[in-house]
């Protein structure tokens, strides 16, 4: 079925994401599904079509530390209906919901190959890792600022952007390695990938929080 830019306002789809345990993609997918089987009982096949779309672009699992394949399984990002994307780029950048916004761009960026898209995703990751930061629940919020350099290196030869790179220093001035499990680690795993960030800083950061491990016996952070 084609949809239309006004199926997806006459939704209110945005209105379902607050209902999510947490602001991450995959909390999204039942709330997605079960109201497009509230629409599809109600005889609204239209309204069925978007929420079973946004469920499909929420099934899509980060992988953001591959930078060919950032989204799996890649056959479902493939066969994404080509009509609703191009409805997408209509008001994807109006989308309140940060996480919901650098999906649908990166989705985007990765179907079309609009830079513009690529761009708005990346603010989007940075925005959406903020939201998510936690020091013990850390994945998520590290997988955004990954994707959020991968992708701006991907644009610029390799190099991330300021932004992304800043974004990372900030969080790493903000926990001086006293951060309780990975979250520290792993960002300044992303900076030395790239060659980023103030060896002598950082390395003295990596030092100060393996010691602060091995007090605590926590012989595998250390």
């Amino acid at each position: 079925m084609e949809l239309t830019k006004e199926d997806f306002e006459r939704s209110k789809w945005e209105e379902v994401v607050p209902a999510a345990a947490k602001k991450v993609c995959w909390e999204y997918i039942i709330p997605f599904r079960n109201k497009a089987i509230e629409a599809k009982a109600a005889g609204d096949d239209s309204l069925a079509e978007v929420f079973s779309f946004l469920s499909q672009i929420a099934y899509l699992r980060l992988q953001s530390e591959s930078p060919d394949k950032p989204f799996d399984p890649i056959q479902d990002l493939n066969s994404l209906d080509v009509n609703n994307l191009d409805i997408l780029k209509l008001f994807v950048k109006d989308i309140k919901d940060a996480e919901m916004r650098a999906r649908m761009a990166d989705v985007l960026w990765l179907r079309k190959r609009d830079y513009r898209f690529a761009e708005l995703a990346l603010d989007s990751y940075l925005e959406s890792a903020r939201i998510l930061e936690d020091p013990k629940e850390w994945v998520d919020c590290a997988s955004r600022i990954e994707r959020a350099v991968r992708l701006s290196a991907s644009l610029n030869k390799g190099v991330p952007s300021t932004k992304a790179i800043t974004h990372i220093e900030t969080v790493l001035d903000k926990y001086q390695g006293n951060d309780p499990l990975f979250l520290s680690s792993r960002l300044m795993e992303i900076l030395q990938q790239y060659q980023q960030g103030d060896i002598s800083k950082y390395s003295a950061l990596a030092e100060k929080a393996a010691v602060r491990a091995e007090a605590d016996c926590n012989w595998h952070k250390a």
